[in-house]
């Protein structure tokens, strides 16, 4: 709950947002007594000291006239000040601070000193030593993050409260106040309380039919067995920030066309509107003005079905019932669109006015919280909240009264120091708090009362149920005689009234506590009181079919333990009880166990070890007395890597009887006592999603059958699952609907193979091979699964479907992936679904007139793509691909003409997997990766199996800024290391190796550099897995069969490609850049790699974001904070570029320059070029200013980036020269993926594009307009689209002209206009609208003469004539439905530059040297789908008629 200041207030406070570390600022003016600055961040884990410092400057060299640096190494806070270069005397506090967690940090400056004070409580104090008119600037340096600084003008120290401080946050401009603790007295006053966003679960006594979780809008369904009386929808959404309207539709259908019996219409700020819509035609408009939907808030509503008409209730209040217009048995669909996030939605098939909730409740459900044999209540919760921001404040709804109880369930973080929960009379700082309840961790819980602004006798006990990392759940129960605390169903304390209960109006939860649930039970009793805490098995996710769960209640389940898990066993165990456990192995696993242990410690007994090992046998035995039992094992292991499980653990009275997956595997036999074993243990490489005990068990109420395998996503097909060919142009995760060429057409013996999973709310979809990409076009063949129905396959010709055909063994499932190919045969297309030989459709339409591919409907494609040359033979045994070095943006010769077998992508380390067929001569390991910055070694062996046991045939150890060191292990020990100093792995560099298998070794490349050859210790033919370990992120990994020197990069480079930022012919440096950086996190620091010299540049390509303050570039003499800056630059926006060098502890004079090139918002490339005299400076192509040396040149070393800036790519050239300089930055319209036909690009150069701009887009028009220039903007018009604008103005702000309105409405003309002294002008329009729902487009608005004439995808639209003179246009505005990927100016348009085919120069990693000298036709980056298929409502519709006329 946040609250908002009184304008009045808004003097007497600053509050800055957004920052970074170091973080400096000037002191609005300046320091005096009376003022209180208020900081509040977090430390890392790892912080050392970070520093605190009031300034007589901004300059590091300036006085520090206090300081406060909190050095966890001595667990104090040294205060301290400096003077003219020299330190004071030091003065020590206790560190009431820990590393890894959050402060709030409170100076109030006192007239002779100044007072800190840290999560609450005052540390010390600091007398003056430099005039309190000299501070005037803020400083925080090292190992922090700061949330918030906050200064404020009047703060008195009697205010200080008993308890912590407040704290505030900037959020858009607004200055809001969130209350973060007890009480803050004085000068920070607040009102207006907002809203809280609380979720809202349905109520418990209502069943929807068919519920859909978080549907994309827009959505459109079926009305399962269509609409009756009595039904009603329940809908649970969310209204966004900035929503205008949304609309929830009942339809007689589910095409656009179709009629719309009710159409109910919330507009935001605005009234309700209804309405239907019938014969083409909207009918009479009814609205209400109480509108109950808000910004920002969430809702649930129903819509119930009378005989009258749909009565619509919102937030349990009736808003209005809408009458009957179109006959009930005639709507069929259900249809959403606007601005609305929907949680879930769906029908209750029998509703009735008793069933209607007076108010919001739910049951209390508590998964996963794990609690005791009391933990729940039988009663129900009004206006639950889950998860709510800290700190939270909000109204009790009708106030406190006696036998009311305040339920909450939470977690305490492990890092937590305290949290608190208070009972106040209301929402303000300043409100008295009749009960304070503040748990402290490891120490007591304390209870106080805050009253007329102090605090009360405090109260406490010891027994503090609350520990680190642990869930709760607790009740407050108001009885007369005061608050009854219960914890995990214990009693713990009654703390007596001392404010009366009508008085108490909120509840404030503050502090270390993470909430998932709090509510208030209405009235409560003793007996209402749980006698256990249970749930019914859902089997979340495992498509377990309807005899997969248990008939069997399961006490205190836990969901995702985090592992290694211990925990006790509630009640402890006795025979009729039984663990459930429900996960996943994932794919790289090696072994897991599940332990029954007597005692929770790592040197207690384990009556029952149960051990699968992957790929062996599950092995289980007794722990005692420091030693193992007897081995038990069985061989027919149920656990596969990448495959999901359910099992139990049956406690009999001979022992534990072990189910997996319905089978019963094994009882092993008691050796320990039940009655000693008290907790569970669970270890190794698993994924659970569920576990629990089951308190009385029997074989009845076991499932039957497991009725359906969980796949594993691309793998978990046997033997036969993948093609050992290669796929053509590869896409991963198109978005649909997709429609793409299939490059060179199709032939026989092709392939098209695609993988993907069928979601658990799909329908249908559909594969087309058209002869074309327009809607019109025919299908060849057209392949539609069903769910639970056929697959019905059909043609598309002249206008019409062809004859139906079907087959009904469908093996596309809910909730299942699958992989098929569909190979084109002489005959026909013959398809494959799971490896299993489904149908042959035989050709109607020629192979030569197909040329495209669709995809459409529900399923998630993860990837297709043609292979070239099938056969039988082909059927996967293997899986291939081709080194790709996806986003290295290695150079000419930087890959490898050759195929990785089984290629891994960003595994989770620590990884161990087998080496598919063994090593041997000629195979090579190929390894992609990045180190990170603060990476301290990695490793990779070659093992001679997979546990932590078996040799190491080849360890091979980079250590960073240490030496790389390799070995072998054998019989239990380590052999003669080996090492060499040249160590290529660098802290936060890309690097990419090869582990080549020679006769005599394993040959290491690094970066395409020989670096060693390890000698054969142990035999090849041994050695049989791939073990990776340590810091290191690996992007792709993989063996490549046939290695020869021929196909290896002579040296790992990169043209600039200027990824991201457009930059065109000119626009890059005709040099290489030496291991280049992409995306670095700021602060960056790094060594300069062979140190600094004549002749090399910097390259850099950012962009400046829009709340910039200053970024800076560092050349240092080292890495550490203190070294010195040969130099600095550092651009300040909306004012100077300053430069400087700090040595010695000082900066020295300082340089600038005004004309400043880095505008916020804006993308730039800068180039800094090392000169005898100095480091030159150019942006955007322009020389800006040469820095003289200061400090010689053999002395940097280092290179430091921070601040406000956002760096895509970096490096150094190694050889600069002025003639590979661009002359100007421009860009050549690369028109990606829009694929707009033949005359789609311009042949010239935009001069500053802007990419994914925001919108509503308003900004200058640099230089201004004038003939000759065009405005080149490329984009895609969202399904749902309505219409855009694109406005040339005099000016930015709302009320200037506009000289040039271009406005396509969807499915309707595109108009233009003109804006005059506060008029619209006469309207001019095109019907010929080619802008279409759905699809990309690009488009050039032309500066003539005599007016704007406008083109779209290559085609000329229209000549608007000038109404207001060229020189009055200043500013461009874009707003409205359309995504706009690139927009900006061409300064020198001609008729002649138009492009008559769009081609580019590619620069492809897969050919002999990694580039192709060849051109290619359409560019398309990083495809996802191609956006511009138009696929509607009528592409729908043609296949919802071959539905309905083939059902």
């Amino acid at each position: 709950m946040s609250f908002t200041f009184q304008s009045s207030f808004q003097s007497s406070f600053e509050t800055i947002s957004g920052f970074s570390v170091p973080y400096v600022s000037l002191i609005s003016g300046g320091l005096k007594a009376g003022k209180a600055i208020f900081i509040q961040g977090a430390v890392p884990s790892g912080s050392d000291s970070f520093v605190v410092n009031l300034k007589c400057g901004e300059s590091e060299g300036d006085d520090i006239a206090f300081q406060i640096k909190p050095q966890f190494s001595s667990n104090c806070i040294v205060l301290n000040s400096q003077q003219n270069g020299s330190w004071g005397k030091e003065e020590k506090l206790e560190l009431p601070l820990k590393q890894g967690s959050s402060f709030d940090l409170l100076i109030a400056v006192n007239s002779e000193n100044y007072q800190v004070y840290m999560s609450g409580c005052e540390v010390g104090r600091f007398q003056h030593r430099i005039s309190l008119e000299r501070v005037i600037a803020l400083s925080v340096e090292g190992d922090v993050s700061l949330t918030n600084v906050v200064f404020t003008e009047n703060f008195a120290g009697s205010s200080i409260f008993g308890q912590s401080v407040s704290m505030i946050h900037s959020q858009n401009g607004t200055m809001t106040f969130e209350e973060h603790s007890s009480v803050l007295n004085g000068s920070w006053s607040l009102m207006g309380a907002e809203h809280n966003l609380s979720a809202i679960q349905p109520p418990a006594e209502l069943s929807l039919n068919n519920p859909v979780q978080n549907p994309i809008l827009p959505y459109v369904g079926p009305i399962s067995g269509g609409l009756r009386e009595g039904m009603a929808l329940y809908l649970q959404g969310v209204v966004p920030t900035n929503a205008d309207w949304f609309a929830i539709n009942f339809k007689t259908g589910q095409s656009e066309d179709d009629d719309i019996a009710f159409h109910f219409n919330p507009r935001m700020e605005k009234n309700v509107h209804m309405n239907s819509f019938r014969n083409g035609g909207w009918g009479a408009d009814e609205s209400f003005s109480d509108n109950p939907f808000k910004k920002g808030q969430a809702f649930e509503m129903f819509i119930v079905i009378k005989s009258e008409g749909y009565q619509v209730h919102v937030n349990g209040k009736e808003q209005h019932t809408f009458k009957h217009r179109i006959q009930l048995e005639k709507v069929s669909a259900l249809n959403i669109i606007g601005h609305v996030a929907v949680n879930l939605f769906g029908f209750i098939q029998n509703w009735s006015t008793s069933s209607f909730p007076t108010e919001f409740t739910t049951k209390i459900i508590s998964l996963g919280s794990s609690r005791g044999e009391r933990s729940t209540v039988q009663a129900e919760i009004l206006q639950p909240v889950q998860n709510p921001v800290l700190p939270y404040v909000g109204p009790i709804s009708g106030g406190l009264r006696e036998d009311m109880a305040l339920y909450l369930q939470g977690v305490v973080p492990t890092n937590a120091d305290w949290f608190a929960i208070n009972f106040k009379t209301g929402q303000s700082e300043d409100d008295d708090i009749a009960f304070h309840f503040n748990p402290r961790m490891e120490k007591n819980v304390h209870m106080n009362s805050f009253r007329n602004g102090g605090w009360g006798t405090d109260e406490s006990f010891s027994d503090n149920p609350f520990k680190k990392g642990q869930a709760f759940e607790m009740f407050i129960v108001i009885k007369s005689e005061g608050y009854q605390v219960y914890v995990n169903g214990k009693e713990l304390y009654m703390f007596k009234h001392r404010i009366q209960l009508e008085k108490v109006s909120a509840l404030n939860i503050i502090g270390h506590v993470a909430v998932n649930l709090f509510g208030f039970i209405q009235n409560w009793s003793t007996s209402s009181f749980p006698t256990e805490f249970t749930t019914k098995i859902i089997s979340l996710g495992s498509s377990r079919g309807e005899c997969s769960t248990v008939q069997a209640e399961i006490l205190q389940p836990v969901q995702n333990p985090i592992l290694p898990y211990v925990g006790p066993i509630s009640g402890g165990l006795r025979e009729g009880m039984a663990l459930y456990l429900q996960g996943v192995v994932p794919t790289n696993a090696d072994w897991f166990a599940i332990n029954f242990k007597t005692g929770q410690s790592e040197d207690d007994d384990i009556a029952f070890h149960f051990n699968p090992r992957m790929e062996k046998n599950v092995h289980m035995n007794s722990f005692r007395n420091g030693g193992w039992g007897a081995d038990e094992s069985f061989s027919d292991n149920p656990f596969k890597k990448g495959q999901a499980f359910e099992m139990f653990i049956v406690i009999k009275s001979e022992g534990y009887q072990v189910h997996v997956n319905g089978k019963e595997q094994h009882t092993f036999k008691h050796r320990i006592q039940l009655e000693k074993v008290s907790a569970l243990n669970i270890i190794g490489h698993v994924a659970v999603n569920l576990f629990g005990f089951i308190q009385n068990w029997s074989t009845s109420s076991f499932p039957t059958e497991v009725t359906t395998k969980i796949i594993s996503l691309g793998s978990s097909r046997g033997e036969r699952s993948t093609v050992q060919a290669e796929i053509l142009q590869p896409v991963q995760n198109p978005v649909l609907p997709y429609v793409g060429p299939i490059s060179g057409g199709l032939r026989e013996d092709m392939a098209l193979y695609l993988q993907g999973v069928v979601p658990t709310n799909a329908d249908w979809f559909a594969i087309n091979f058209k002869t074309g990409q327009s809607e019109d076009d025919d299908i060849a063949f057209h392949f539609n699964p069903r769910m639970e129905k056929n697959v019905h396959m059909n043609s598309f010709r002249n206008g019409g479907w062809g004859t139906d055909e079907s087959f009904s063994d469908n093996p596309f499932k809910k909730g299942q992936a699958f992989e098929m190919f569909i190979v084109i045969k002489s005959e026909g297309y013959q398809v494959y679904v799971n490896g299993k030989e489904l149908y042959m459709f035989k050709h109607r339409i020629q192979l030569e007139k197909v040329s495209a591919l669709n995809i459409i409907g529900h399923v998630a494609v993860n990837l297709f793509g043609f292979i070239q040359n099938w056969s039988t033979s082909s059927f996967p045994t293997e899986f291939t691909t081709k080194i790709i070095s996806l986003g290295s943006s290695r150079g000419e010769c930087s890959t490898v003409q050759a195929e990785i077998l089984q290629p891994v992508q960003n595994p989770i380390l620590p990884y161990v997997g087998p080496i598919s067929g063994g090593l041997r001569e000629g195979m090579a390991l190929y390894l992609q990766g990045v180190v990170p910055t603060n990476a301290d070694w990695f490793a990779i062996n070659f093992k001679t199996g997979q546990s932590e046991d078996d040799d190491i045939a080849f360890h091979f150890n980079p250590r960073m800024e240490k030496n790389v060191h390799m070995n072998s292990f054998r019989n239990g020990g380590w052999g003669a290391d080996e090492s060499f100093s040249d160590n290529p792995f660098k802290k936060g560099q890309a690097f990419e190796m090869f582990i080549v298998i020679k006769s005599e070794g394993y040959q290491v490349y690094v970066n395409g550099k020989e670096q060693y050859t390890f000698k054969h210790r142990i035999q090849l033919e041994k050695v049989s897995a791939l073990n990776i370990i340590g810091d290191v992120a690996v992007n792709l990994f993989g063996f490549i069969q046939n290695w020869s020197t021929s196909s290896f990069p002579t040296e790992v480079t990169t043209k600039i490609i200027s990824l991201g930022s457009s930059r065109g012919e000119r626009s890059t440096v005709q040099a290489e850049i030496l291991q280049p950086v992409q995306n670095p996190i700021l602060p960056y620091v790094g060594p300069i790699s062979g140190g600094l010299r004549e002749g090399m540049a910097l390259y850099l390509q950012g962009v400046v974001p829009t709340n910039a303050d200053r970024f800076e570039i560092n050349f240092k003499t080292g890495q550490s904070k203190d070294d010195d800056i040969a130099f600095c630059f550092n651009p300040r926006m909306e004012n100077k570029v300053v430069m400087n060098s700090f040595r010695k502890g000082g900066w020295e004079a300082d340089e600038s320059f005004s004309d400043n090139p880095f505008k916020k918002g804006q993308a730039f490339e800068m180039l800094t070029v090392i000169k005898s005299e100095g480091y030159q400076v150019y942006v955007n192509g322009k020389e800006q200013y040469t820095f003289k040396h200061r400090i010689q040149l053999e002395k940097v070393s280092a290179l430091n980036i921070i601040g406000h800036v956002a760096v895509n790519l970096f490096g150094f050239i190694q050889n600069w020269s002025t003639s590979s300089f661009p002359t100007e930055v421009t860009t050549k319209i690369i028109s990606l993926g829009s694929s707009c036909g033949e005359r789609s690009t311009v042949q010239a150069e935009i001069l500053q594009p802007v990419q994914n701009p925001i919108l509503p887009y308003v900004g200058p028009i640099s230089g201004g307009l004038r003939e000759g220039m065009a405005l080149y903007l490329q984009g895609v018009v969202p399904t749902n689209a309505d219409r855009f604008e694109i406005n040339f103005k005099t000016g930015q702000s709302k009320d200037d002209d506009i000289a040039f309105c271009f406005n396509p409405r969807m499915e309707n003309k595109v108009v233009m206009n003109s804006f005059r002294k506060g008029g619209w002008e006469a309207e001019e329009s095109v019907s010929d609208n080619p802008f279409k729902k759905g699809q990309a487009f690009e488009m050039l608005t032309v500066i003539k003469s005599e007016g704007y004439q406008v083109y779209v995808n290559g085609k000329e639209l229209y000549m608007f004539k000038h109404r207001i003179p060229l020189e009055k246009v200043s500013t461009l505005n874009i707003n409205g439905d359309v995504a706009v990927n690139l927009f900006g100016f061409i300064h020198n348009w001609s008729t002649s530059s138009f492009v008559t085919k769009v081609k580019s120069t590619i620069t492809s990693l897969d050919g002999e040297r990694s580039t192709v000298q060849a051109e290619i036709l359409q560019p398309v980056q990083n495809p996802v789908s191609d956006p511009s298929f138009p696929v509607t409502s009528e592409c729908t519709t043609k296949c919802k008629h071959l539905m309905n006329s083939s059902a």
